[in-house]
């Protein structure tokens, strides 16, 4: 129940295998241990489409309300709360669903300030030694490391995105992973700038040029989004100055 409400307190539905998984327990006894006796009642279960290893039946509690008092009530200590969220992503799964679960997830965590940035952080970190197969998900640590604002975490978001878009369709060019290849690259120039050594400037140089290079493509194969002229003309602005 407390699995749940962790998800269900931010409307996020919990998959069975990712539950089965918490409780330890095999498909029989989970069925009726905890499907047909402790949840009964308590655990509402709905039933979803699902292709290939996407989950189909999942649980959620009467209320987000429900969920979010019975948090707060029972873990008020922040490192307890961290733990629990820590042992939801050590047991997530490859798969869509799973995914863009765990990512709605995080992005809920940091709205609602429910953890410190150094936390969040490092459940990034941990989530992407079982999601590191996924684009989708590179694509959203990438975009968390580049908010730590260091050289070494602006390169290793920057691997990421390469990685991402070597495993992705080859069929069409992924504009989101390349927009983000741009904006990255942009801020590792900046950061090697605020360095002030003249020395490896030409670095800046490089950088900017290839991050120009990124947002030029981005722009070409999404016109009609913003993000196609804003991070370009945020480039360019900075380069004049």
């Amino acid at each position: 129940f407390i699995y749940t409400s962790f998800l269900y307190q931010y409307k996020i539905l919990m998959p069975s295998g990712l539950l089965q998984s918490l409780v330890s327990a095999d498909w029989d006894e989970f069925r009726n241990e905890v499907i047909e006796k402790d949840g009964k009642g308590i655990l509402i279960q709905e039933i979803s489409d699902s292709i290939g290893t996407d989950p189909d039946l999942y649980f959620r509690t009467k209320h987000p309300v429900i969920s979010q008092r019975l948090i707060s009530n029972l873990l008020q200590n922040e490192d307890s709360r961290y733990n629990y969220i820590k042992s939801i992503v050590t047991h997530i799964i490859q798969g869509t669903k799973n995914t863009r679960l765990i990512i709605d997830f995080f992005k809920s965590i940091l709205v609602y300030r429910d953890l410190p940035y150094i936390k969040i952080d490092a459940l990034y970190d941990l989530a992407d030694e079982h999601l590191s197969e996924d684009p989708l998900f590179l694509l959203h640590y990438a975009i968390n490391l580049q908010h730590r604002q260091t050289e070494e975490a602006i390169n290793k978001a920057i691997f990421k995105i390469q990685y991402a878009e070597s495993i992705s369709n080859k069929s069409y060019r992924n504009h989101f992973l390349i927009h983000r290849r741009g904006v990255l690259t942009f801020d590792l120039a900046k950061l090697i700038f605020k360095k002030g050594d003249s020395t490896i400037f030409y670095k800046v140089y490089k950088y900017l040029a290839e991050a120009k290079d990124f947002l030029e493509i981005k722009r070409a194969l999404d016109p009609f989004s913003s993000y196609s002229y804003t991070d370009l003309l945020r480039l360019e602005i900075w380069s004049l100055d």
